[in-house]
Parts: C-alpha cells; structure tokens; sequence
C-alpha cells in the first residue's frame, strides 16, 4: 500500500504543478514574445506551490473515508477518465483533419496524445498490467471482476475497462493497432511544427 501511496503521490503532484504552470502562464504569462515574467506570474506560482500539500492532505483525508469498494470506484473512473480522452481525441483526429479543424493540428496537444498512448503500448509490450488495475484489484479482494457494493458508475467503467484475459500481452494487439492509427495519423493530419508552421 505504501508502494501505492507513493505512486499516487509522484502523479498528482506532476499533474499539479502542469496545471499550475500552464494555468499561470495563460493568465499572467509574457503577452509579447521576448517579454519578462511578470511579478503577477511568479507570485501565482509560488502560490500554487503553497496549494499543492494542502490539496493533497485534503484529498487524503477524502480518501480515508472512503471504504475499499468506493476507492476501487473512484480510481476506475478515473483510468477511463485518462483512456476516454486519448480515445476521443483520435477520432476528433481524423474528423477535424477531413473538416479542415486547425486545433488538431496544434504540435503539443498531439505530442501529448502520441505520448500518452507510447506508455499504454509500451506497457503492454513488456507484459506488464497497468498499476491502476493492480490497485484496484487491490481494493477489490483481489478480483477485478467483483463488483460487490459497487456503484453505478463504478460499475460502468469497470466494465469498460476491464478484459478477463489469461495472458496481458493479448491486450497488445488492440492497443497496438490504436498506437498504429495514432502514428499514421501524424501523416494524414500533420501537426503544425513545433515552431509555429503549418504542417502540411
């Protein structure tokens, strides 16, 4: 559990502070190229510095008053709340590449994407369960597919999610096939260059 904890920790402080500076950087970010950080920027950072522990000591005393079942829940939505996007965003992809959409072309957002779903496959490839089906299982007694107590949305993405399968690297095909359409979509709907050029 400690294992657990620390991962869970390594994660949401990594997310926290993405927000914190991508959030900082759109609201008091340079507004012309070559501009200095303004004091506005840097006290907003600091100051999500300060946010970072105190939503984590909220988030675990949340977290402690939950049973088992509601911790299983709670993280199942949450690995279809990371799975749901990259699926989404593919086919909003393609969609947008034949509608001419200019926002799927922006070079970070399919960075992240084409990053995202590397992890997934690679994860796969070497044989390995995602730790967030471990720690469910976990939570579950041992057995994913018990949904005793479980809540209607629990029960839901669980579903969606979880595939009884003897061997894990039977669940590569699929996420290889997927990381396959991913990557020729980088040719059929090029991204802009990291530069700012269009991509052609």
């Amino acid at each position: 559990m400690e294992h657990s904890v620390l991962v869970a920790f390594v994660l949401y402080f990594l997310a926290a502070e993405a927000v914190i500076l991508a959030g900082c950087w759109r609201l008091f970010g340079p507004r012309r190229t070559g501009s200095s950080l303004s004091r506005s920027y840097v006290n907003a950072v600091l100051g999500g510095q300060v946010l970072i522990p105190l939503c984590w000591q909220a988030l675990k005393m949340v977290w402690v008053m939950l049973t088992d079942v509601q911790r299983a829940d709670v993280l199942a939505v949450l690995h279809v709340g990371f799975m749901a996007p990259v699926v989404v965003l593919q086919v909003l992809i393609v969609v947008g590449g034949v509608w001419g959409w200019k926002w799927v072309r922006n070079y970070r957002l399919r960075m992240v994407h084409l990053v995202a779903i590397s992890l997934v496959v690679t994860q796969a490839a070497l044989g390995h369960e995602c730790p967030v089906n471990e720690f469910e299982r976990g939570l579950r007694g041992g057995d994913l597919a018990n949904l005793e107590g479980a809540s209607a949305i629990g029960r839901f993405c669980n579903r969606l999610i979880y595939y009884r399968v003897e061997d894990v690297r039977i669940i590569l095909i699929p996420y290889a096939v997927f990381g396959v359409v991913v990557i020729a979509s980088w040719y059929w709907v090029r991204p802009d260059a990291p530069h700012g050029s269009p991509g052609r």
